[in-house]
């Protein structure tokens, strides 16, 4: 096979004669490969409802066996798949089959839209992955999650290493970006291609993992209507512009909600009106000056107002906000409907909360370009993030649990989590001033003797507010190749 054809450097080297991959020969006890594979597929499996997984090159079959799933199938051969049917003969079904062979459509049709596909760390063993590759694309097409990982060669071996690999029983292994290539040529275009951990123990992002989702991938068509993000806002005349392009850019509506801002905000709320005609409608509320900020009322408006666009996406979001998708390339407005053909009708997000590591001012359109450190939420309700969703004929309860949760019946969540990328502190001076002096006294005292608000308490009075960057991400460095699966699953590190 040529390095054309499988997307490799012109001058790597692969193993002609690799050794059998015997399983029982890399066992260790005390440390566990790939860590994240068997619970992604564990939670698609039942967020998608499906029933079976099915373990293409299984090996000797233990973590198959201990997977949590009604239904299980392995498949593998030699003396792996006989130590399957001798340790584990009734845990799951097992069928020898050697993938590098090619695979007949009666084995094929075997597999269906009720199962989740698991091919970790098998290509590279293969001496011609042109037949894996087929029937993974198979099973794709018959409506099969499919979810595949494999060695990244420059990551563990660095960029300048042309093979063959070290590893005895590898035949061949390639970048990410090597890899995505070689799927897409084989019919098997991933939702999500990027990294994951190698072993529990060194917990290193080298071993790339790719995801293929039918329900999604296949049902795709563009959004007949715009989404509408219901945005509140206080004092934020430094990021409404850019939030604002944001939204409009994403191919989604914005009503904002202005709670009497005392700063620029609502002059450049009208711009924004004018500027964007229909997109954009404003709303200062309540209609009269309060003597204190209700969060409870303007979560009830936000579902009034919700409740008046039946048919139609909505997403509760703040001015400090940037949401996106994680379904590249499409806007969220495509997105949307994207999720909704797949069946679900709620959104949740995957929270990360941008911080300043330095006392450099802030200003006016530096939102996404200065400040790409973020750490990923810790708290309880940073979870708890589902905030968009498809208005049906139900009023969504908001108010109930503080606007974290829209709340209504047959509300079904979509499995893959959306982006939210939360600037709640923009500098040092930014910090200071919103948790010591415009949050003090604010908010009614009801909701803070609820425990509401109460979520910058243990910043108040430090000095200054600035983090340490390497206790954070950075969000410029292979962002979504390093944290996408985190987020898409709501994986904890």
């Amino acid at each position: 096979m040529s390095n054309q054809t499988l997307f490799l450097p012109a001058k790597y080297q692969s193993r002609l004669s690799p050794d059998y991959y015997d399983d029982a020969l890399s066992d260790r006890a005390d440390t566990i490969f790939q860590p994240e594979i068997y619970p992604a597929a564990e939670a698609l499996l039942t967020a998608t409802r499906r029933t079976r997984i099915v373990d293409v090159g299984c090996g000797r079959g233990s973590k198959l066996a201990a997977a949590n799933a009604g239904r299980k199938l392995g498949i593998d051969f030699g003396s792996n798949i006989a130590q399957c049917h001798n340790d584990f003969p009734a845990e799951a079904e097992w069928r020898e089959f050697d993938l590098g062979r090619s695979v007949s459509a009666e084995f094929i049709e075997l597999i269906g839209p009720e199962d989740v596909i698991i091919c970790s760390d098998v290509i590279e063993h293969i001496p011609n992955p042109n037949h894996l590759l087929a029937f993974l694309a198979g099973c794709f097409q018959r409506g099969a999650l499919v979810i595949t990982s494999t060695p990244d060669r420059a990551l563990v071996r660095g960029r300048d290493h042309m093979g063959p690999p070290p590893n005895p029983a590898h035949v061949r292994e390639w970048s990410c970006s090597e890899y995505h290539s070689l799927l897409e040529s084989n019919d098997l275009p991933p939702l999500y291609v990027g990294l994951t951990l190698n072993n529990d123990q060194d917990r290193q992002l080298r071993t790339i993992v790719s995801i293929h989702e039918p329900l999604l991938q296949h049902s795709y068509r563009p959004a007949l209507q715009r989404p509408l993000a219901i945005m509140s806002s206080f004092n934020e005349a430094d990021v409404l512009s850019e939030v604002i392009a944001h939204w409009i850019g994403q191919g989604c509506d914005l009503h904002i909600l202005d709670n009497w801002s005392t700063d620029q905000s609502w002059s450049i709320l009208a711009a924004a009106a004018k500027r964007y005609g229909a997109h954009v409608t404003i709303e200062r509320f309540p209609a009269t000056k309060p003597m204190t900020a209700s969060w409870h009322e303007i979560l009830v408006r936000k579902e009034e107002i919700a409740f008046c666009h039946k048919g139609r996406w909505i997403i509760h979001t703040d001015a400090d906000e940037i949401r996106q998708s994680p379904f590249q390339p499409y806007n969220l407005s495509d997105s949307l409907a994207l999720v909704e053909a797949g069946g679900w009708n709620r959104v949740n997000f995957t929270l990360m909360n941008h911080r300043p590591i330095d006392d450099r001012p802030f200003g006016p359109g530096m939102l996404k370009s200065e400040l790409p450190y973020f750490e990923f939420g810790t708290q309880p309700g940073h979870f708890i993030q589902r905030k968009a969703w498809l208005q049906e004929n139900v009023r969504v309860n908001l108010a109930e649990s503080g606007g974290h949760l829209a709340d209504f019946p047959d509300a079904r969540d979509c499995p893959y989590q959306f982006l939210l990328h939360h600037y709640p502190l923009r500098s040092a001076e930014h910090g200071t001033c919103k948790i010591n002096h415009e949050r003090n006294g604010r908010w009614a005292e009801n909701e803070v003797n609820k425990g509401w608000h109460g979520h910058y308490a243990h910043l108040a009075g430090e000095a200054p507010l600035i983090w340490d960057a390497a206790n954070l991400h950075d969000s410029r460095n292979a962002f979504w190749e390093r944290h996408g699966l985190q987020i898409l699953l709501g994986l904890r590190r």
